[in-house]
């Protein structure tokens, strides 16, 4: 049976058509498809960011608890004893003894002086930016400060390379993990030595290092969460800034934290 060619134009034209739609089909469904990942990948991307941001503002929350405890430790150790110290020189003043006078009111001058320079810094740790506004050579250097006014234990801070300024973001959280490796050590290690290392290269490399009795890393990673709270917080709040974070210790041998941060 011959076909005519009027039949066989339209099976062809139908044919093309079907194909056509068949194409139209396929490449809404693609669409449709690059559409709703498109729409998942921006939904995860702001959960991301939402969680991000989120443990941003837990870090800066905890570190401003933490800069309102200093602050009432330091007006009860430090300047209310200089206040105090203040008022009994002159108390104690005998009019008759000039140069006894002059003395201490000289002493008295200077303890004056140390208050208000006490009180100065306490006002800048209180805002809220004051890191942003310090900077983080400079924040860490007022935690080295406040260690070695305890007088129990030695803090020194080192920098090496040309200094360079990260986001706020990262050196919120650097700052807030070499507190918490501060007060580990002392509290928990009773370490007498602490030395902080900055090292700027690429990035930005940070060695702690404590001369405390140090832990078995073995056995902290099967105890229980509540155990090692600390060494926790440090390794997560390094992952929200996409840093990597080593952890060194043997027993009676002190304790290494050491922070890479990409610039």
């Amino acid at each position: 049976m011959q076909i005519s060619y009027e039949s066989a134009l339209i099976l062809t034209i139908s044919t093309c058509i079907l194909l056509i739609a068949g194409m139209l089909v396929f490449i809404a469904y693609i669409v449709r498809l690059y559409s709703q990942r498109q729409l998942e990948f921006k939904t995860n991307l702001q959960m991301i960011e939402n969680e991000f941001q989120s443990q941003i503002l837990r870090t800066r929350i905890e570190v401003q608890e933490e800069t309102i405890n200093n602050v009432a430790k330091e007006i009860h150790d430090n300047v209310n004893q200089a206040l105090t110290f203040s008022k009994l020189n002159l108390n104690l003043l005998n009019y008759q003894d000039l140069n006894g006078v002059k003395t201490k009111i000289s002493y008295t001058s200077d303890l004056i002086t140390e208050a208000i320079s006490s009180l100065s810094n306490l006002s800048k740790s209180l805002n809220a930016d004051f890191l942003k506004d310090i900077g983080l050579v400079s924040a860490l250097e007022m935690e080295v400060d406040k260690v070695n006014r305890m007088e129990e234990c030695k803090a020194v801070l080192k920098i090496n390379g040309t200094h360079f300024q990260l986001s706020f973001e990262k050196e919120l959280v650097i700052f807030r993990i070499t507190q918490e490796a501060i007060r580990n050590a002392i509290s928990h290690g009773q370490a007498k030595q602490i030395t902080i290392q900055i090292v700027y290269h690429h990035g930005v490399t940070i060695e702690i290092t404590d001369n405390g009795k140090g832990f078995d890393t073995s056995v902290s990673k099967n105890q229980s969460k509540t155990q090692h709270q600390g060494l926790i917080n440090m390794k997560k709040r390094a992952s929200i800034i996409g840093a990597h974070i080593e952890i060194l210790s043997k027993p009676q041998e002190g304790t290494l934290i050491k922070l890479e941060i990409p610039s």
